[in-house]
């Protein structure tokens, strides 16, 4: 006889839900919502940036954005960086949120009487009026990171970060 083990079904419930879940991690370009972007100030020296989604925590989305900045470390020879200094701001974004229009009763699947289509059309048109309005505040972190190759007290390895990334499952082995 087989043994229901909790911490077994926990740990695949969870592979299960991050297989299914958007990736968070992305270029910013690329997905127009969230995701992470930089910018070149110097040789060594760049700032970076991670917009999250609206129900991702401050820690989180900056460490998204210390993610990024081992992998630029890493594909410019970089050994280590130090985050100078860092922010976590809320952007709020606005969301029209517009009313459906059924032709069809959303229960049984059959066409509305002529009645129906008359009461719904009034409703909606009085919904439009009344435009539903949902703002939503987004996490965005801002690093300003300096490269080195030679460590400090306050610096973060490249190559530690990409692994803990991994170990995250914020990037790919």
């Amino acid at each position: 006889m087989r043994h229901f083990h909790p911490g077994k079904f926990a740990l695949g419930a969870l592979l299960l839900a991050a297989c299914s879940a958007p990736a968070l991690y992305r270029p910013y370009a690329d997905s127009g919502s969230y995701g992470y972007s930089e910018v070149n100030i110097a040789k060594n020296r760049y700032e970076v940036f991670f917009h999250g989604p609206a129900d991702l925590d401050d820690a989180a989305a900056k460490n998204f954005a210390i993610v990024r900045a081992a992998e630029i470390g890493k594909r410019n020879g970089f050994l280590y960086f130090r985050v100078a200094n860092s922010r976590v701001r809320r952007e709020t974004t606005r969301e029209y949120l517009e009313p459906e229009l059924f032709p069809q009763n959303r229960w049984t699947g059959e066409s509305l009487t002529r009645e129906e289509r008359e009461r719904r059309a009034w409703e909606d048109s009085r919904r439009r009026r009344q435009r539903v309005v949902a703002l939503k505040p987004e996490p965005v972190a801002q690093l300003n990171v300096y490269f080195r190759n030679d460590d400090c007290e306050d610096c973060l390895s490249v190559e530690e970060k990409l692994r803990e990334a991994v170990e995250q499952g914020i990037l790919k082995p």
